[in-house]
């Protein structure tokens, strides 16, 4: 079964997004990414997605990722259609060493991987939480 994820991160340059699409294409997963918080809140209002990577900061933003993190966990982030995406799987690939916000320990749809990280390592996390 084919599945699409959506990946937000400021720092993931075109070469770099092919060497991880060419990782998930092995395990049919295929990747849309974007390189803002808007470009990623517009993606998932546009097009439907199996999990989302997000980086934790961006630069110049205060809120980075969490931002659309809160935006799906409270539902005022809404897919095509106005599909809920409160239970989208959500994985915070970040360089971020403090601890992590309790909020995201506690919820069963929210994971971290730390960077730097290989694209094996993150293909197989995304797999397994996506079943496959």
């Amino acid at each position: 079964m084919s599945h699409e994820i959506l990946w937000v991160d400021d720092d993931m340059d075109e070469w770099l997004l092919d060497l991880f699409a060419q990782e998930f294409r092995e395990r049919d997963i295929h990747i849309q990414g974007a390189r803002s918080i808007i470009a990623g809140i517009e993606a998932l209002r546009q097009y439907s997605f199996d999990a989302v990577v997000l980086d934790m900061l961006f630069k110049g933003e205060e809120a980075g990722g969490r931002e659309i993190w809160n935006g799906l966990r409270n539902g005022v982030l809404r897919g095509p259609s106005g599909s809920d995406l409160r239970e989208l799987p959500v994985i915070f690939a970040t360089a971020f060493v403090g601890p992590p916000s309790p909020l995201f320990e506690e919820d069963a749809h929210t994971y971290i991987i730390h960077k730097p990280f290989d694209p094996p390592t993150i293909v197989e996390l995304v797999a397994n939480i996506l079943g496959e």
